[in-house]
């Protein structure tokens, strides 16, 4: 089932389709692709069903963001 990935970077807005969750690294290439002005160090979060700022920093973590977007219909 695709993926829609939707991300914001300053005040940049990208959204892309990929056919598979990423896994935590293919997510930072992912990332470095669609933002080559990212610098090294940057953080990943996802808006929680609390409207919470939630930091993604594993494949375990990123699982979770997905299973929390799906369930919220979000994807």
């Amino acid at each position: 089932m695709p993926t829609v990935l939707k991300v914001k970077f300053q005040e940049d807005t990208r959204r892309t389709t990929l056919e598979k969750p990423p896994t935590y690294a293919e997510l930072l290439a992912i990332l470095t692709d669609l933002f080559p002005n990212l610098l090294v160090l940057f953080s990943v979060k996802y808006l929680d069903e609390d409207e919470d700022l939630v930091t993604i920093s594993s494949d375990m973590e990123l699982a979770e963001a997905f299973r929390i977007a799906s369930a919220s219909n979000v994807l």
